[in-house]
């Protein structure tokens, strides 16, 4: 389909003036950089691994670290997908009616809700009533699987108006990168370690590494705007 798509399809141009045509090489070139993209870029990643995570191993640390049986622990997976699909919806509401527009407030404060989250459920879960337990899985799942749709529109925001497709695109395969390697990564660190909580620490500080690199960026930017 995708083939299909890229043979067959032309966008129609919106007005008769000429447009400045670029390469590939070129297109990616200018996109590589605008270091703008680059802790959007590193969030995407970050971000889509503890996805994958948790749809691989979730289960597992439910089952082996809580000791809890697989219709429970399955029920808490269903929960924490659940939650990320009410996650995209709410999320991109709120960024719309709420911060009016502003979708790196709200992408920013979901990250930090999702690494902190994510070290409290690996410290704490096995103390946890089932029923609370319930609610932080719903929790975990609506920051860390409702990020989405936050980060495809930031990203489409920021890209420059000639490669917003390219940019999008650029994204999307660096976390397809992550989608393939991330459960093989925490898979192996869990037997390093010998520990879930652990990895699941060292995730969530890799997911912070996001969240501040985006908090400095947006520093960085209103400084810029300041001083222009």
């Amino acid at each position: 389909g995708g083939l299909l798509f890229f043979v067959f399809y032309r966008e129609q141009s919106s007005s008769s003036e000429k447009k400045e045509t670029f390469t590939l090489r070129q297109k990616i070139k200018r996109i590589s950089q605008d270091k703008t993209l680059y802790p959007l870029f590193f969030v995407g990643v970050s971000m889509i691994s503890l996805q994958m995570i948790i749809v691989a191993h979730f289960m597992s640390y439910l089952t082996k670290a809580i000791k809890m049986d697989f219709a429970s622990a399955g029920t808490l997976l269903s929960i924490t997908l659940l939650g990320g699909m009410v996650g995209r919806i709410v999320l991109a509401w709120v960024s719309d009616y709420v911060y009016n527009g502003n979708r790196r407030t709200p992408l920013q404060v979901t990250v930090w809700m999702t690494a902190g989250l994510t070290i409290a459920i690996s410290y704490i879960g096995f103390t946890l009533p089932f029923w609370l337990l319930t609610a932080v899985c719903f929790s975990l799942g609506f920051f860390a699987i409702g990020w989405f749709s936050l980060f495809i529109v930031l990203i489409a925001e920021k890209a420059d108006d000639r490669f917003i497709g390219l940019t999008v695109s650029i994204a999307l395969t660096l976390n397809q990168f992550a989608i393939v390697l991330a459960p093989i990564w925490f898979g192996l660190l869990v037997d390093w370690l010998r520990s879930y909580t652990l990895a699941f620490s060292t995730a969530a500080c890799f997911i912070a590494c996001g969240g501040i690199w985006l908090k400095k960026e947006r520093v960085h930017s209103f400084l810029n705007k300041k001083c222009h």
